[in-house]
């Protein structure tokens, strides 16, 4: 899953199978750009793929709707998106999964669909001391 979070407690995500890649996350990108009225201010780690050249092209082409911002490496605890990341994977560890394929996935959607409705829990993400600068 890739997803943003805003302190004002919106929330895209979208799930895919296999790695990352540029393409997945510009068609990610694209998504966001679609669905906001303003520019876009997107926090990013230090994932290979966020350093690419097809990104910064796309970047480039699409300055006038979205800026990125990388964080210092190995600092997931400065990054909002990530408090999202232990919340799903905290949700998941207490449902009772089974076996069934597709399980985990079933309920991540259905946990990403109930908190995107949730603007409070999400802006919550930014009560973190680490992350007021993003608030």
């Amino acid at each position: 899953m890739i997803s943003a979070i805003s302190n004002q407690g919106k929330v895209h995500f979208m799930f895919y199978k296999d790695t990352m890649t540029v393409q997945k996350l510009i068609e990610f990108m694209e998504r966001i750009i679609s669905c906001n009225e303003r520019k876009v201010f997107l926090i990013l780690d230090n994932l290979r793929v966020h350093h690419s050249k097809l990104l910064d092209d796309f970047l480039r082409e699409h300055a006038a709707f979205i800026k990125v911002f990388h964080l210092p490496s190995y600092s997931p605890d400065l990054n909002p998106d990530e408090y999202l990341n232990r919340d799903l994977k905290s949700n998941l560890n207490n449902k009772p999964l089974g076996r069934a394929k597709g399980k985990i996935e079933e309920h991540a959607k259905a946990y990403m669909d109930d908190v995107s409705h949730d603007p409070g829990h999400i802006a919550k993400l930014f009560h973190a001391e680490s992350v007021l600068y993003a608030s």
